[in-house]
């Protein structure tokens, strides 16, 4: 229905392309320092100084929605700027400006084309396009669109009709077309061109206004522009264009990209400094995925730029239970051998223990049972996950309060529950947890320890693997006013109002094993039952609140004397 026109397209964009990219460079280098956009995407991998054309120009930054178009479209010269440095976004299109661009996106140069070729009838003020309209002309793309009028305002209608023309789309992809409902104002487009406005929507050029409206007189702008060509970049029937690759993401990793093109698969690097667009939107490379297609400006075999659209492809998943034969790791390459078939494990595996905790891929050991799960990439079955199942591991947990804390050796002296004398405990190389209300672990670090904190200590084949505290420690300070060392009253009434004349009285209870000390001159207080009404103490409570050091810091009024 609609015939390709890219007979007589030229191999071109290497020059024009280098010549782009050499005064991108040029003008990034005095343009402001690239910040994130305001809908939280980012820019360009930092590898250099920013070379996303969008930013260069006056009149637009990172945040403008249209940066992740304008910039590729510069820099492949399909869009230019004004001698100003401005780009204008928002300053709509002529028919023979979209006209113009698209040719440029389908490869064809001004260098190039013929400049004494001639359109008869052209308005002098659209003569600097001559040569192109002549090209269209020549090449039948001109009898494909709804009347030219080079100066008018190229409308949303004209510029759909411009697209699927250019890109000669197929019949399937007609009948694709045909079967979407209609936009509610289809009668206001020009009847000839309706299956073209259906298709450029069905191929996701177009989007649609809110309560399915098209606005098919509505002009269309240079930003608009810039995006509009972007998506078109990305139809893969298009002809092959020099700087230009365009595929299905296979894999992806820091360093580059693999591509299933039409003719092969083949892997591009990304080079020093490289801008991602995913769903129209500024990305990282993270954000890249197998199974969305894309395409890519490509410069020296090094990728500058790329576009994808749609969802990362769900890959296909196995899960295996055995026991470990054999395991080899030589540098980022580890494999596992399970019941007899040899995996690859991803770099980035996690492994877990019997008792549901993070280790490495080098704490596991032959002859434990696992069970493994992962994804099938390229045809190998490779692991993301192994749960070690049986590794003959006994755990023990054991509660404990906290008195001292040697953060230089990373020992600890503590209480255990129940216990009447202090045990200490070495917990150098321990991870330690601090447990929250809902449950949930954080791990913080040695030193965050304090006299009072209740503890879980956790022995593997009672070796310490772990401490998890469970409940803070607490001080208080304030003046004894009774001692009860005997009954279940045992314990320290203490006034927390050092200052006001009226007591504010709590009482405190004793923990099995308390140290007393005190901070006095000529005084020697090392026992419970030396304490007195009267004495200004410094209390160390446990979680529960019971007292596990008394610390006499004054005597009121001469107490005890």
């Amino acid at each position: 229905m609609f015939p390709a026109l890219h007979q007589r397209r030229p191999a071109r964009w290497a020059a024009a392309v280098a010549a782009v990219t050499v005064l991108s460079l040029a003008a990034a280098l005095m343009a402001p320092v690239p910040v994130a956009a305001k809908n939280g995407a980012v820019g360009p991998v930092s590898r250099g100084p920013s070379v996303l054309a969008a930013w260069i120009f006056l009149d637009m930054d990172p945040s403008h929605w249209a940066a992740p178009f304008v910039g590729p479209m510069h820099r492949l010269a399909v869009i230019r700027g004004y001698p100003d440095g401005r780009f204008y976004p928002n300053k709509s299109v002529s028919q023979v400006e979209a006209l113009v661009m698209v040719l440029r996106a389908l490869g064809y140069d001004e260098d190039e084309l013929d400049p004494t070729a001639r359109y008869r009838g052209l308005p002098r003020a659209a003569a600097w396009a001559e040569p192109y309209v002549a090209l269209a002309d020549d090449i039948g793309l001109l009898d494909e669109l709804p009347g030219f009028n080079p100066q008018k305002a190229a409308s949303r209608a004209w510029v759909a009709a411009l697209l699927v023309a250019a890109a000669g789309v197929d019949e399937e992809a007609v009948e694709e077309a045909l079967g979407l409902a209609p936009f509610r104002d289809m009668d206001d487009v020009p009847p000839e061109v309706r299956v073209m406005v259906r298709l450029a929507a069905a191929l996701g050029w177009f989007q649609g206004y809110p309560g399915n409206w098209f606005q098919p007189n509505r002009p269309v702008t240079r930003a608009e522009m810039a995006a509009l060509i972007a998506r078109f970049l990305d139809y893969e029937d298009l002809p092959a264009l020099d700087g230009v690759v365009r595929g299905t993401i296979v894999e992806v990793d820091d360093e580059g990209v693999t591509l299933r093109e039409r003719s092969g698969t083949r892997t591009y690097r990304f080079a020093r400094e490289v801008t991602v667009v995913v769903n129209d939107r500024l990305a990282g490379i993270d954000d890249l995925a197998p199974g969305m297609k894309a395409w890519a400006h490509v410069v020296d075999r090094e990728i500058v730029h790329i576009s994808a659209r749609g969802k990362a492809a769900q890959p296909a998943t196995f899960q295996v239970t055995g026991v470990i034969e054999q395991l080899r790791a030589s540098g980022s390459t580890l494999r596992i051998r399970v019941d007899g078939q040899t995996y690859d494990v991803d770099p980035k595996v996690k492994v877990y223990n019997a008792n549901n905790r993070p280790i490495g891929f080098k704490d596991l050991q032959v002859d434990w049972e696992v069970q493994m799960r992962g994804e099938v990439r390229n045809g190998r079955k490779v692991v993301t996950e192994i749960r070690v199942l049986d590794e003959g591991v006994v755990e023990r947990v054991v509660k404990a309060t906290v008195y001292q804390v040697d953060v230089d050796a990373e020992k600890l002296e503590v209480v255990l529950d129940g216990g009447t004398r202090k045990t200490r405990v070495d917990a150098e190389g321990v991870p330690v947890y601090h447990i929250g209300t809902g449950g949930q672990a954080s791990k913080i670090a040695f030193y965050r320890l304090t006299p009072g904190d209740a503890l879980e200590l956790v022995y593997e084949n009672e070796e310490l693997a772990e401490i998890r505290r469970t409940g803070r420690g607490s001080q208080v300070i304030g003046v004894i006013a009774s001692v009860t060392l005997d009954g279940p009253r045992r314990g320290l009434m203490v006034d927390l109002d050092l200052d006001a004349e009226k007591e504010d009285l709590d009482w405190y209870p004793f923990a099995a094993v308390v140290d007393v000390a005190d901070e006095l001159d000529g005084r020697d207080i090392r026992r419970l039952d030396q304490l007195r009404a009267g004495f200004e103490v410094r209390l160390t409570l446990d979680a529960q609140e019971r007292i596990i050091r008394v610390v006499v810091t004054g005597v009121e009024n001469d107490a005890g004397r």
